[in-house]
């Protein structure tokens, strides 16, 4: 491996002389790495593709006081060193008496802008479904420990809660607050003091043959049906937690195609490349329950594409687009060579397939 240096020569660096750079190449030794694939032996259940040493801490909610249907927020850390931006967040216990939301997370670097040492927050969205509950649903969250070469996992018990019961009451009908002789009166006997009699006017027949009147009722149709259609599908996304990965991360997977094409467009290789990566691991992952779209490497985006029956073609044009985007990141490379405009055609071709 050789890299170029610069020494000023020192005599041209005298105050009659100036200074003058001659470049010189010095050279190091070649250092072996050894890279493995995660064992599949141990793998936990909740584990989301986190790397290094980590801990969890204890939950935390706000309000920690509420009512029936009322949300709370539940936040929990997860503080150490390793792949922050590939970690998914902890696993929720499923409890009958919650109804729990996809996280929200976010992420605070203490390594310098390196993103390897910080912790990570995440917000959990949970809604008590009956009274006198006293905690949150546990948590676990599992890491790959690479020196020690196996899986930990680790667990918080759910933060202390108070839940009463809703607020909500039926309302009866009050009996009548007179007595005497209104409260004998029937409703024959009532006044009708107020009360407009209006004729019975037969007019169907001309409402039936007004083409604006058919016009209204076709359009209060169509927005009952869109009204039904569009509260079905947040029905199913709040119940099924599945669906409503794959929906997010199919409009994430078209928002960063739309970023590789402007990148391809303007022949920004560097940018093609990365949004061409986000591209495939967010429709990878709408394609899969173990992996959060952060988490899908080259690896991973392989065995699946393989199990959905992409060709071989196809497969190795994505393992390239995940190389390249791993050394631009990483190492740095050339980019000036590739066809953008080419790699954004198959790009397109492969994520349509995704859908």
């Amino acid at each position: 491996m050789f890299t170029q240096e610069y020494r000023i020569d020192a005599f041209l660096n005298m105050p009659f002389g100036g200074i003058n750079q001659v470049p010189f190449e010095v050279s190091t030794a070649d250092r072996k790495i050894s890279v493995s694939d995660l064992p599949q032996d141990g793998k936990p259940e909740c584990f989301a593709g986190a790397i290094g040493k980590f801990t969890m801490g204890e939950a935390k909610t706000e309000p920690d006081s509420l009512s029936v249907g009322e949300p709370t927020i539940v936040s929990v850390d997860i503080v150490g060193m390793g792949n922050f931006a590939r970690i998914g967040a902890p696993r929720m216990a499923e409890s009958p008496d919650w109804k729990t939301y996809k996280p929200k997370s976010s992420f605070t670097d203490e390594s310098n802008g390196m993103g390897y040492v910080g912790f990570k927050n995440f917000k959990f969205t949970a809604v008590p479904k009956k009274a006198d509950l006293v905690q949150t649903p546990d948590m676990e969250f599992a890491y790959f420990d690479p020196e020690k070469g196996e899986y930990k996992t680790l667990s918080s018990k759910g933060a202390a809660v108070s839940v009463a019961p809703s607020g909500r009451q039926e309302h009866k009908a009050q009996p009548s607050a007179k007595g005497g002789a209104d409260a004998g009166k029937s409703k024959k006997d009532a006044p009708t003091e107020g009360i407009i009699e209006v004729p019975n006017a037969n007019c169907s027949g001309s409402l039936m043959r007004n083409p604006q009147f058919w016009a209204i009722q076709a359009a209060i149709l169509a927005l009952a049906a869109l009204f039904v259609a569009v509260r079905a599908r947040k029905l199913k996304m709040q119940n099924n937690p599945a669906f409503a990965k794959k929906v997010k991360c199919f409009k994430q997977a078209a928002k960063m195609l739309k970023k590789a094409g402007d990148a391809a467009k303007a022949a920004d290789a560097e940018a093609f490349l990365e949004f061409a990566k986000k591209t495939l691991q967010c429709g990878i992952a709408a394609n899969s329950a173990d992996y959060e779209s952060e988490a899908v490497l080259e690896s991973q985006a392989r065995q699946i594409m393989a199990e959905m029956g992409f060709g071989g073609e196809e497969i190795e044009f994505a393992s390239m687009i995940f190389a390249n985007a791993d050394a631009i990141e990483y190492g740095g490379i050339d980019g000036k060579s590739l066809d953008c405009a080419e790699l954004m055609r198959k790009l397109a071709q492969i994520h349509s397939r995704l859908k």
